[in-house]
């Protein structure tokens, strides 16, 4: 049985106290991050509207969506901040370029979770979507809905209450020379649960099914995912 010398066990224990001290700068580092991540969004007032335009043509959202780019508030969120949202690196090599990720609203902060509100604006100027995110104090992703989305023949807005209560509308939307009608075909209600994770409310009870499990089901159901 081989005894290790007295410099290999000083490696060692050398190569223990940097992994360790390294491990302590990572979290600094990633708090620091966060911290910076959040100072991207600024407080908005509630109530909050989102994507309730109805169009008159298709004219008008054409030109919506073109400007868009140019007139969104907020912030742009470089790949620096890639560890907070999941896609953010996507489509870095594609020819149009990648998607456009924008700072909209810090909507709430209570001592279990931070509560933000992003935009995603695809380099085609189209079908554009919002994200709201609830994050802990750390910078862990707790939970992520999409709330708002322009789809052919589809439209679902937001409104996000005083109370913080979350409601979503989905509208058929139909083209007939060059005009829209519009046709509500579904609303659904949210609640932030105390942990951060969004909770679909049912009438008065509130529905405890698995979050993830439940939150895809509802927005395949507003044909989101």
């Amino acid at each position: 049985m081989k005894i290790l010398s007295f410099s290999a066990l000083a490696l060692l224990f050398a190569f223990g106290l940097y992994s360790f001290s390294q491990l302590g700068q990572d979290k600094e580092e990633g708090r620091a991050n966060y911290a910076k991540f959040l100072a991207q969004f600024e407080e908005q007032a509630l109530p909050l509207q989102l994507n309730q335009n109805q169009w008159e043509s298709s004219e008008a959202q054409r030109e919506y969506e073109r400007d868009l780019w140019q007139n969104i508030s907020g912030k742009r969120l470089g790949r620096e901040f890639s560890a907070f949202i999941p896609g953010l690196d996507d489509g870095m090599m594609s020819r149009m370029g990648p998607d456009r990720y924008q700072s909209q609203a810090l909507v709430a902060q209570t001592e279990n979770y931070d509560l933000l509100l992003y935009a995603i604006l695809p380099p085609f100027r189209a079908n554009e979507r919002w994200i709201l995110a609830a994050y802990s104090k750390k910078g862990e992703l707790i939970d992520e809905m999409m709330v708002a989305a322009n789809r052919y023949q589809k439209q679902v807005g937001a409104l996000i209450t005083e109370d913080g209560a979350i409601v979503l509308t989905e509208w058929k939307r139909k083209l007939e020379n060059e005009r829209y009608s519009y046709t509500e075909a579904d609303s659904k209600r949210f609640v932030v649960a105390d942990n951060g994770e969004f909770v679909q409310e049912l009438g008065n009870e509130l529905d405890r099914q698995p979050r993830k499990q439940e939150l895809q089901q509802v927005q395949q159901s507003f044909g989101m995912r």
